[in-house]
């Protein structure tokens, strides 16, 4: 957020991300299973919210979110 912040002089971009991080987030933990699934074992599944991706696993008491990932950028540089 703080990039967003820095390169648009202004807090109305990060503050309507992170509401779309946090909406997604809610409706993760309530429902897990609706992402896509990246690896298998260990299960790790990922939510895209717009350009974004919100890579998380989880075990039914608790949401672990992992990472979230710009899926603009080049994928071979993505380490999780």
């Amino acid at each position: 957020m703080e990039y967003w912040v820095y390169r648009n002089q202004s807090v109305t971009f990060p503050i309507k991300l992170s509401n779309l991080f946090n909406e997604s987030l809610e409706l993760l933990s309530r429902h897990p299973e609706i992402g896509k699934i990246f690896t298998k074992d260990p299960l790790i599944l990922y939510k895209s919210v717009r350009n974004y991706r919100l890579y998380y696993t989880f075990d039914y008491q608790k949401l672990i979110l992992l990472t979230i990932w710009d899926s603009r950028r080049n994928p071979e540089n993505f380490k999780l």
